[in-house]
């Protein structure tokens, strides 16, 4: 059953009618691929992270269109949670999601998570949607030029106290930087650009963001502009990995591609998002759509700034460390295209196990919990806490980190007995 609404459709069409002015035509019969005879289908759904998503995604999808003859419909969803169930359902083809956020999903948590029907599935990687870059900058005139300066009393400008917006601070503060918790003042404004402000007006020392963001752009034309501190870990691996071991989903690298001129050549942390479908989505209309993206790369490029991370080059970085497997259809083309190799297929069975092993006990522990007369929700704590007991005590499941390269795996690997 679909779970987009009427009103979702209106929104279709207005977008599907300026895709088409986009694309210079209007939409063709579906055309066979010249290399092997098969066909495009008529239409497919893709799902965007509200209407901020669907500027990215028109960016290429109006071309594929003109290419292919498909009707491409970019749905809004702003729920996160609806779109992982919209994509696991098969409703939609893909939408793009960070490798944190399928996380969240497998482990239902946060208690947002926690659904039925739920939001961990067999998730399955067609493409790299791009690579979105954060560091930590301050203020032009700032004392502060390398993580070694991060004393006590440090003022951290923030915009919330929400556990997921402090995580990569504090892991920064607490774990690179081996602060206690007492000793970060966190400067809490009412938004982000409120945060950026913060620093550039004296009243903050030091704050993390993307630095593609208008506010941060904005901040460096400010009378005294920013700098960026370097997260080398290279240079420090331990402290890198005492990062990693608070959070274990992001990686260590120089800064590039649609950031602000300050932050270019220096060191951030590295979030790679990916176009993420399900394990049963058509392998033949996968593999096409791997091998479009990768064959047209020059022709969507320069359409949105993230659009310059969506090279194979890019791609295979990011299998190096993930855990989320890819389809069949992309292993069919990276294949094709000599790129697959017997490591990727040891780490493919090793990603394959571990969703399994999560996407299984979720599926147990609902219907366990039902048969006792538990609700099912986000809000109810017993259903919470049956879910948290049943992950880590019951299946003993291992929290969900990323490997540290292609041939050395993430400590979970060992947890579930796995090769």
């Amino acid at each position: 059953m679909q779970r987009f609404s009427t009103g979702l459709l209106t929104v279709l069409s207005i977008i599907l009618l300026a895709s088409m002015a986009l694309a210079g035509c209007a939409p063709k019969s579906p055309q066979t691929s010249n290399s092997d005879g098969w066909k495009w289908p008529e239409r497919i759904h893709v799902c965007a992270a509200g209407s901020s998503g669907i500027a990215a995604y028109v960016s290429w999808t109006t071309i594929m269109e003109r290419d292919t003859g498909m009707v491409i419909r970019v749905v809004p969803e702003n729920n996160v949670a609806a779109r992982y169930q919209n994509v696991a359902s098969g409703d939609m083809f893909i939408f793009s999601i960070g490798k944190d956020g399928v996380r969240d999903a497998l482990e239902a948590t946060p208690a947002e998570y926690a659904l039925d029907p739920p939001t961990g599935f067999q998730a399955r990687i067609v493409w790299i949607s791009g690579i979105s870059y954060s560091g930590v900058f301050v203020r032009g005139d700032s004392k502060i030029n390398s993580l070694a300066d991060i004393k006590p009393g440090i003022r951290w400008s923030v915009w919330s106290k929400a556990e997921n917006i402090l995580k990569i601070p504090r892991s920064i503060a607490c774990g690179w930087c081996q602060l206690r918790e007492e000793d970060v003042q966190w400067i809490v404004a009412s938004s982000t650009d409120g945060a950026v402000r913060a620093v550039t007006e004296g009243r903050a020392d030091i704050m993390w963001y993307f630095p593609s963001a208008a506010a941060v752009q904005e901040a460096s034309s400010s009378p005294y502009g920013i700098k960026f501190i370097d997260l080398n870990s290279e240079a420090d691996p331990a402290g890198a990995a005492r990062f990693v071991a608070i959070n274990p989903m992001y990686n260590f690298a120089p800064m590039k591609y649609g950031v602000v001129k300050e932050a270019i050549g220096h060191w951030g942390t590295v979030g790679e998002k990916y176009e993420i479908t399900r394990a049963e989505s058509d392998p033949d209309l996968v593999y096409h759509f791997a091998k479009w993206l990768d064959e047209n790369y020059e022709k969507y490029r320069y359409t949105e700034a993230q659009n310059e991370t969506r090279t194979r080059k890019d791609l295979l970085n990011g299998l190096q460390t993930t855990y989320i497997p890819c389809h069949e259809g992309l292993i069919r083309y990276l294949k094709d295209v000599g790129e697959w190799t017997p490591a990727h297929d040891r780490r493919q069975a090793q990603n394959v196990a571990l969703l399994t092993a999560y996407v299984n006990a979720y599926s147990e522990a609902l219907k366990q919990a039902k048969q006792q007369g538990i609700e099912i929700s986000s809000k109810n704590t017993k259903w919470i806490d049956f879910w948290e007991n049943y992950k880590k005590n019951v299946k003993k499941l291992p929290p969900i980190a990323m490997h540290q390269s292609l041939t050395i795996d993430a400590p979970w690997v060992a947890a579930l007995g796995l090769k």
